[in-house]
């Protein structure tokens, strides 16, 4: 609605066109302004449709056998929950026996969740979990639908002060383990056109303070997955990244006390503890697993499924708007805002 005054009398409010989301003056746009606005439209209406349409279609399994790593909590827990929700012979990853038990007790009523003994970083452990889920598809003639690549660790420091051993074990489980678990699960997948769901992290878009460790293993997610995707398409299998930024799950807890860790030098260099009381605000803000789970689910059911899935938020900022803002502000500007980011939570 629009009001103007002319004269000294009010016009009556009356329904604005499109056109008055542009006022101009007495409230009225300049010809240019609306020449303007129409040419926005006439671009990106025909530009989204295009772009849905040229997104390729894949075959879409109403049933059949998924994989989800690193299930025995978080992410991946939930994530084999809901896919098991949706009908899916669910076969969760999880290291040990006790894990396992546990998931079977909080869903008693799922019987086609089969947990099953994985360590993304032991290779007889990946093989033998191969062979055991194409027994399955073989002897219920099911399709592998979908392999979901949640496995990860998050381990957070400066590099200066970074134990190397960790710093392997981070790459072995974020990369590595990655790469071999899909790598033993390609021909199943290629054989049903399946699809492959990894879980990144809006830290393989961004890097920031102290995650140098782990946003490399997560930028290496982002590269892995695009070449993958292009590999794979032929044969019919999608490969999407799920990107979230906080989400409230374990994986931080299992992060030290970064100042106890690596020491009062450190902390007084490198801010840890100022930096470890901001993450903490931003865990606080953190959304449920339910974002992670709505968009796995799309990555596995959506006959167009998207290549990126940016979900949750960053100290209660979307992440799909911090991400388009680092992609549209000039470094300089984007890291002048994430600074004053900082000294706002600080």
């Amino acid at each position: 609605e629009f009001c103007c005054n002319n004269n000294n009398t009010t016009r009556e409010r009356k329904k604005a066109p499109l056109f008055f989301l542009i006022s101009c003056g007495d409230g009225w746009p300049s010809l240019q302004q609306a020449i303007m606005l129409t040419s926005l439209l006439m671009f990106f209406v025909p530009y989204t449709f295009l772009v849905y349409f040229m997104t390729p279609t894949f075959v879409v399994h109403n049933e059949g056998v998924i994989l989800v790593t690193g299930a025995s909590t978080g992410i991946g827990q939930q994530a084999a929950f809901a896919l098991a929700d949706q009908g899916y012979e669910v076969f969760a990853g999880v290291r040990k026996d006790a894990a396992g038990k546990a998931l079977k007790e909080l869903r008693p009523d799922l019987k086609n969740l089969h947990p099953i003994i994985l360590d993304v970083v032991k290779s007889d452990q990946i093989k033998k979990a191969q062979d055991e889920i194409e027994a399955f598809c073989d002897e219920k003639n099911l399709p592998f639908a979908a392999l979901v690549n949640n496995a990860g660790v998050a381990l957070v420091g400066p590099l200066e002060y970074y134990d190397l051993e960790n710093m392997k074990w981070t790459y072995d489980v974020n990369v590595f383990g990655l790469m071999e678990t899909t790598k033993e699960f390609i021909p199943m997948l290629r054989r049903d056109q399946g699809r492959i769901v990894n879980v990144g992290s809006v830290a393989g878009l961004y890097g920031g303070k102290l995650f140098s460790v782990y946003a490399g293993t997560k930028w290496a997610v982002e590269g892995l997955s695009e070449s993958l995707r292009r590999e794979l398409a032929p044969f019919g299998v999608s490969v999407s990244v799920v990107e979230p930024a906080y989400v409230r799950t374990p994986i931080f807890g299992k992060s030290p006390d970064l100042a106890a860790e690596y020491g009062e030098e450190a902390d007084e260099a490198y801010g840890l503890t100022k930096m470890m009381e901001m993450t903490a605000k931003g865990i606080e803000l953190a959304d449920s697993t339910a974002v992670t789970d709505a968009v796995i689910v799309d990555a596995v059911t959506n006959p167009r499924p998207q290549v990126s899935y940016v979900c949750a938020n960053l100290n209660g900022l979307p992440a799909k708007v911090f991400v388009f803002l680092k992609w549209l502000l000039p470094w300089q500007v984007f890291d002048m805002m994430e600074q004053g980011l900082e000294k706002a939570f600080s």
